[in-house]
């Protein structure tokens, strides 16, 4: 007896194709699964990442206030620094002025000053006079300067004009300050 063949073709087409169908639609739920968590993950993380940037941004203006108000403290320490130099400028100058108004105030009619200058506790004075016989009131009104002690005379010369011209020295005596 002879059985026909049996012919599994259409049955493994049909077999094939429900696996196919099976494996697509797992597939689709998958990539759907996948897309739902990416929007729920979006919007969670969306928010998050708002308050994120407000807060850098927050900090970004913060720290370029900080260095904005830095700068100006800085230029306002400056003009302090500035200013108490300006008055120590003046307190030393001011300082001076009893001493250089007693030098004037003693000194010959017959002699003026031409120069002085002070540095390193030196006071270097020179000057004319007419007469010679005026010398001996100039080294007197000098050894009368407070904080000073008279040195000894630099030189003593003539001029073209016939006047007499004359250098001290004057040494600041220790323990007396410097104005």
């Amino acid at each position: 007896m002879n059985i026909p063949p049996v012919n599994f073709l259409p049955w493994r087409q049909r077999r094939i194709r429900r696996l196919l169908q099976r494996w697509l639609g797992w597939v689709g739920v998958v990539w759907l699964l996948c897309g739902v968590l990416a929007f729920i993950g979006r919007g969670y993380w969306l928010p998050i990442m708002a308050v994120s940037n407000l807060n850098a941004e927050a900090e970004r203006q913060l720290v370029q206030h900080l260095a904005q108000r830095e700068q100006a403290l800085q230029a306002g320490l400056q003009q302090q620094a500035a200013l108490k130099k300006r008055q120590r400028t003046r307190q030393v100058t001011e300082a001076w002025s009893p001493r250089l108004l007693a030098l004037a105030a003693h000194f010959p009619a017959s002699a003026w000053l031409s120069e002085l200058s002070y540095r390193d506790g030196v006071l270097s004075l020179s000057g004319v006079l007419t007469p010679v016989s005026a010398l001996a009131e100039v080294e007197q009104t000098l050894r009368a300067i407070p904080g000073f002690r008279l040195g000894q005379a630099g030189k003593i010369q003539r001029d073209s004009a016939g006047r007499w011209q004359f250098q001290y020295a004057l040494r600041e005596e220790n323990g007396n300050a410097p104005p």
